[in-house]
């Protein structure tokens, strides 16, 4: 995979013989440009070819072959670009595909209209437009999604890996989206560069990257006058469980440059795993400020309701101060938007240093 991300040399094209990729790369000694050149995000890499072909390495390690020729078949590591039937089964993927305005594109979900915040995309499923899969994580109807014949479907290979072999079988083109594995919302925001490559959206999504680069750095730049910096607990609670990540985190990064004291900095690993509650009570009971990964219209809408449903955490400092954070609904369909979520998190943890700013992407819970 590091040899992914550094770039694939043009010597190592025989892994995929046969394909336009191949015939290509043989009549051009440089493949590279700087619109390949990905700077932040650590789990996918990407060459542009000068016939206008790419190859891509998602987030499963896997080659993907893109390419404006029309007799390219495609299949699961071919695509047809640009895209014009795409099926996102990710909520932040489709965020993405909105910010580039190509929601247009998209034919199908896995995630009921209720619960989308993106108005386009609401239109489009009032209208008939997209189509609901069934759910991801469960019944999700394949023969349905093969008879719409997407161009390009976006899913994780994390909760369900039998999913990708079961897009795989039917021949769909599927690229594997793990925009939450980066350590940095910098790198998570890159994904906007990954999903323009299969609409040949380059230019605008460099647009969008570049603005959430340099407001990231101007919030971090900002927090480096902090002198006082607060303990702050970044957890979910679900069924019984605790799930937290440690120091190679998203979390710890936005805790970070936003002026705060993660509790979870010393434990090794970035997903969200099941934890020990033993080790989630002894480094989260002092914090001052708790981010809860939960939403509140999933019914712990108040601090009282959290007590009651989780009593482990009624004597934490965060929840007896009434310290706590949920996320708004629409927060993982924001991801062209981490850059106010950092700026919201900085604002929560020092909002001494944010007079009068708006929090956008998460809710305080009500006592």
């Amino acid at each position: 995979m590091e040899n992914c991300r550094a770039g694939i040399a043009v010597c190592l094209l025989p892994a995929i013989a046969g394909s336009l990729f191949l015939l290509s790369a043989c009549r051009h000694e440089e493949v590279s440009s700087a619109a390949g050149q990905v700077k932040h995000a650590r789990e996918f890499s990407m060459q542009y070819h000068a016939d206008g072909s790419k190859m891509l390495v998602d987030g499963d390690g896997r080659r993907l072959v893109l390419s404006p020729e029309k007799s390219l078949k495609a299949d699961d590591a071919h695509f047809r670009i640009p895209s014009r039937r795409t099926a996102p089964f990710s909520t932040p993927a489709a965020s993405l595909i909105s910010a580039l305005g190509e929601t247009d594109s998209i034919i199908a979900v896995t995630i009921e209209k209720k619960y989308w915040f993106i108005d386009e995309i609401v239109n489009r499923m009032d209208s008939g437009a997209i189509k609901y899969l069934g759910a991801d994580g469960g019944n999700l109807d394949y023969e349905f999604l093969y008879d719409l014949k997407p161009d390009l479907v976006l899913a994780n290979n994390t909760a369900n890996p039998k999913k990708l072999r079961k897009l795989q079988e039917i021949g769909v083109p599927v690229a594997v989206f793990h925009d939450y594995l980066e350590t940095t919302p910098q790198g998570q925001a890159e994904w906007i560069r990954f999903v323009a490559a299969f609409y040949n959206r380059e230019e605008k999504a460099n647009q969008i990257f570049e603005r959430i680069e340099r407001r990231i750095q101007a919030v971090s730049e900002r927090m480096k006058q902090v002198k006082q910096r607060p303990r702050v607990l970044w957890a979910g609670l679900s069924w019984g469980r605790v799930y937290y990540a440690g120091r190679d985190s998203l979390e710890h990064a936005y805790v970070s440059m936003g002026g705060g004291d993660y509790v979870f900095r010393d434990n090794v690993g970035s997903g969200h795993q099941p934890s020990s509650m033993e080790v989630f009570y002894l480094q989260g009971k002092e914090a001052d400020i708790f981010f809860s990964r939960s939403m509140a219209q999933y019914g712990v809408d108040s601090v009282r309701k959290l007590a009651v449903h989780y009593p482990l955490v009624a004597g934490f400092k965060s929840v007896k101060t009434g310290n706590v954070w949920c996320y708004k609904p629409w927060f993982w369909q924001s991801l062209d938007k981490v850059d106010e979520i950092a700026e919201d998190v900085a604002a929560i943890i020092h909002p001494e240093m944010f007079p009068g700013h708006r929090i956008r992407h998460f809710e305080r819970l009500a006592d």
